[in-house]
């Protein structure tokens, strides 16, 4: 939806996420800590209030990841970002961009073997019902828009990403 046309290279990087975690094996649920205190960084206005929340957690920090420099390229400006790994199979980053799609945006990315039953029923309950919602035998697609804010929800196998944004642009 329009988040995907504001950020292809951030769509990719989500997706090559799932592809890496997608061997690996989990059990993270939305009941988990680590979903909540996703939730909780994701609220952050600014990426020193998003880096203190997480690094209070005590979690590792993830290194330099690659799509950092595919997203400069693909969006100009300058990003700003910060990630954790709590667990081996699940990453947490956040980041504010500005150039031609200016927002900030936080993801969520974990291999989850039960599916996306859970998380979706966690996302529902903070966003209402998804306005997009599409269940094949690859997969399951949903999306929220709530004013500047949109999530989405993509699961391929056992792998699981969420991603939250925020229009940073101003008001026409």
């Amino acid at each position: 939806m329009a988040w995907m046309k504001k950020c292809n290279a951030c769509a990719f990087s989500v997706m090559a996420l799932l592809f890496l975690l997608s061997g690996r094996e989990a059990a993270a649920m939305p009941t988990d800590p680590i979903f909540k205190e996703f939730m909780n960084i994701c609220e952050s206005s600014t990426l020193s209030d998003a880096s203190a929340k997480g690094d209070a957690l005590g979690w590792p920090r993830m290194s330099d990841e690659n799509w950092h420099s595919s997203f400069v390229a693909d969006n100009g400006g300058t990003l700003e970002d910060v990630g954790w790994r709590p667990k081996e199979e699940v990453a947490v980053s956040f980041w504010i961009a500005k150039g031609r799609a200016s927002y900030r945006a936080c993801s969520y990315s974990v291999t989850d073997p039960s599916g996306p039953a859970g998380l979706m029923e966690a996302l529902t309950e903070r966003f209402g019902p998804p306005s997009y919602l599409n269940k094949t035998d690859l997969g399951t697609t949903a999306f929220w828009n709530q004013g500047s804010m949109e999530a989405s929800l993509s699961q391929v196998g056992s792998s699981i990403g969420i991603q939250i944004s925020y229009d940073q642009r101003p008001a026409k």
